[in-house]
């Protein structure tokens, strides 16, 4: 089961880890082989360059050197290939079982939770939790953390090469890395804000449509598709105004970033130009060429980080689930002695401020009946929800036998009530199958 609890959460990477659980090696072994695969990719550009640095000394060329660097590109080629199989390979499959086993502990929390948690919550908001969320998750997992190894694994490589060739321009070139990399981390961070703000849209969107399509029978039969579209419009909109924040907030950090980062070539030109006389032709040409091949890899780090930003988001909303208290009964409990019921000066709101009861107090004896009568709005359906312990009174207490409902054991107030609902479901499937849901 993967870790959930939420008392002094990480954030970002750390917490990520932490959700991926006992996939954490798998997870390991495909950033080692995604780093691998670069690596591969850098031995590609290593027999290039050998080739370029022996022809500017006036190598003479032979069979042999020709199979030499042949056989090196080659190795290259099924390197990034097998690399990338294995890594896809591992992080595809752990990030389905992280995904499977966040909708399982996300579905038990939810089971756990009273009923006024979900009546409180939009259908299309949890729907949207469960899939759009958890697949942000998944995301990250599986193609997001490979891009963010893929990052600094060719250049990483192009720097240990260049290295060993001549530190001083190896250090030209690692400056504007070292510069605009934490720039790109602190600008994801700061964002993350707009991330949950447009994952929490999303999740209104989502509800719209729901309520438009299965809403269509009521809304033609009452001529309100045009009240009907104006909601889905309003939440659409409001999923592009702040899908284009989002974007309008990114352009500058990201075009800071990538200027930062292709400064390094005129920086690596300018110690080129200032080391000039103590380097050879060959070194000049790898340095040049490889400047231009460095920074490409690290450009990538904006979309990794894009997905980043939405998993963190998308794992705020999840964890806003995992911290809702789960009511557990009190200890020891007792069993009700008959069936009357007690509603004992009873006040509630749904809010926490404006009340929907107030004070009320009324007591209904066993094998009697009460209509319950008012306007509408005036409390009648909270009443019956506080009842059957869907919510808990913010003040006093109801009790069925002389016991009040949170002392009674698990189960036993909705085996003392039956319930038909104003609000008729039906569950996918056929009629028997919805029938078969009470009792199979």
């Amino acid at each position: 089961m993967v870790a959930v609890t939420a008392s002094g959460r990480p954030v970002q990477w750390r917490r990520i880890w932490q959700l991926a659980g006992p996939e954490q090696t798998p997870m390991l072994r495909a950033m080692l082989f995604r780093l691998m695969q670069s690596f591969a990719l850098g031995l590609g550009f290593a027999a290039t360059l050998w080739a370029i640095r022996d022809l500017a000394a006036g190598r003479e060329i032979t069979q042999i050197w020709l199979w030499q660097i042949t056989g090196l590109a080659a190795l290259s080629l099924a390197g990034q290939l097998g690399f990338s199989f294995l890594s896809v390979s591992d992080a595809w499959q752990a990030s389905f079982r992280v995904c499977g086993t966040v909708r399982l502990a996300l579905l038990d929390r939810l089971l756990a939770l009273p009923l006024g948690y979900h009546f409180a919550r939009e259908r299309g908001d949890l729907v949207n939790l469960m899939s759009t969320d958890v697949d942000a998750l998944g995301t990250f997992l599986s193609d997001g953390l490979g891009r963010v190894v893929q990052a600094f694994g060719l250049p990483l490589a192009i720097l240990v090469f260049m290295a060993a060739i001549d530190v001083r321009l190896a250090l030209a070139m690692a400056l504007t890395i070292a510069v605009g990399v934490p720039v790109l981390a602190q600008t994801s961070h700061k964002l993350s804000g707009l991330g949950l703000l447009r994952q929490s849209q999303q999740a209104e969107t989502s509800a719209r449509v729901g309520d438009f399509v299965i809403g269509q029978l009521v809304l033609r039969a009452f001529g309100r598709q045009a009240g009907g579209t104006a909601r889905f419009r309003y939440a659409v909109d409001g999923l592009y105004a702040i899908s284009v924040r989002l974007v309008r907030a990114l352009v500058a950090p990201v075009m800071i970033f990538v200027a930062i980062l292709m400064l390094g070539i005129p920086v690596t030109m300018l110690a080129i130009a200032w080391t000039l006389g103590s380097l050879e032709a060959g070194t000049v040409l790898t340095a040049l060429i490889l400047a231009y091949a460095i920074y490409a890899p690290i450009i990538n780090l904006v979309s990794a980080m894009e997905m980043m930003r939405i998993a963190e988001a998308s794992l705020l909303r999840m964890d806003a689930v995992f911290d809702q208290p789960v009511p557990s009964p009190a200890s020891p409990t007792r069993s009700p002695q008959g069936f009357a019921l007690s509603v004992d000066d009873v006040s509630f709101a749904y809010d926490g401020k404006t009340a929907v009861l107030r004070d009320l107090s009324f007591e209904v004896p066993e094998r009697s009946m009460v209509a319950i009568v008012g306007p509408s709005g005036s409390g009648k359906s909270t009443l019956l929800n506080l009842i059957a312990h869907f919510w808990d009174p913010d003040t006093g207490t109801i009790s069925i036998g002389g016991v009040p409902l949170p002392e009674l054991p698990p189960g036993v107030p909705m085996d003392q009530i039956s319930m038909v609902s104003q609000d008729v479901a039906l569950f996918s499937g056929s009629v028997f199958d919805n029938i078969a849901i009470g009792q199979p």
